[in-house]
């Protein structure tokens, strides 16, 4: 009887043994697919935030410049509302395919990893650019307007001194 209560002991045991490693593995498995989805949502939303930067149209006036320079701040706002996540996102990614780099399927996820952070900094640069561009066109545009009124100035006074009899 004693060896029959040591081997089921032993039998006990080793059931919960097995049975820590399947919850471990579980809780990884948890883990990985709440991360994967999060990468998925991050993607979509990287992917849509450089659509609409490049497809955003050249104002041609000045308030609609100075407008589309208010929509870019509050891109730049919400960008760096999500570098917190991209930077902690790039970190777990990282830590989920250490030691795992032999695995075909964490070469795959390594290059999903890759590819969002190509994206974010292609996304910053393409906002810079749009920042750049924008500027740039609120000051030719100022300048354009400055030099239409100087031009009005010169031909009134022009016209004014045409009409003065000379000497």
């Amino acid at each position: 009887i004693k060896h029959q209560i040591m081997d089921t002991y032993e039998s006990w045991q080793d059931l919960i043994r097995i049975f820590k490693d399947r919850d471990e593995q579980l809780d990884q498995s948890g883990n990985l697919q709440r991360f994967i989805r999060d990468l998925e949502d991050f993607q979509k939303w990287l992917s849509s935030k450089q659509s609409e930067i490049a497809n955003e149209i050249i104002p041609q006036t000045e308030a609609d410049a100075k407008q589309a320079q208010t929509r870019n701040e509050l891109l730049k706002g919400e960008i760096d509302n999500y570098s917190s996540q991209y930077e902690q996102m790039k970190t777990t990614g990282n830590e989920l395919c250490d030691g795992n780099t032999d695995k075909q399927d964490y070469k795959n996820f390594q290059l999903r990893l890759e590819a969002v952070d190509l994206g974010w900094n292609e996304l910053l640069q393409m906002w810079e650019n749009r920042d750049k561009l924008l500027l740039e066109l609120v000051h030719f545009m100022q300048f354009e307007k400055e030099g239409r009124a100087v031009e009005t100035l010169l031909n009134k006074q022009d016209n004014f001194l045409q009409k003065i009899e000379k000497p």
